[in-house]
């Protein structure tokens, strides 16, 4: 015969694997094994993390991007994208865009090969880039 035990609270986080079997130790008993894509509030409960939304395909589907966060004030905010050669922006869920409808981006010196390697550190409303070479 199995029992199933309730567990009250996750306010313990995720446990290391070490902790397995470790009913001795009371972050046992309010911890989980894992959590994913959760998250933990401070009263003990886990919820799912928000996901994400579709806003526009890249310039070239084929390519590998990265997406990079710019923060200019609490109204304002912007997601970089950094494709093979260019960035395009968007904001509030959409793609920022030119006339007719075209995405307005900029060139960039950075091609697939460097887009792992691409840093940023932000200082006020100035964003700095930095990448290996």
């Amino acid at each position: 015969m199995s029992f199933k035990t309730i567990k009250p609270s996750f306010a313990g986080g995720e446990l290391s694997p070490a902790l397995a079997a470790r009913v001795d130790l009371s972050k046992y008993h309010v911890g989980a094994r894992e959590l994913k894509n959760c998250f933990v509030h401070p009263h003990g409960g886990a919820s799912n993390r928000a996901g994400t939304e579709f806003v526009a395909e890249a310039k070239y589907p084929d390519k590998p991007v990265k997406m990079l966060d710019f923060v200019f004030s609490r109204e304002q905010s912007y997601a970089l994208e950094f494709g093979d050669g260019y960035i395009r922006f968007y904001t509030q869920g959409v793609q920022l865009m030119v006339e007719a409808g075209k995405p307005y981006e900029i060139p960039s010196i950075y091609k697939v090969e460097d887009l792992p390697y691409i840093n940023t550190t932000q200082s006020s409303d100035y964003l700095y880039i930095a990448c290996r070479d």
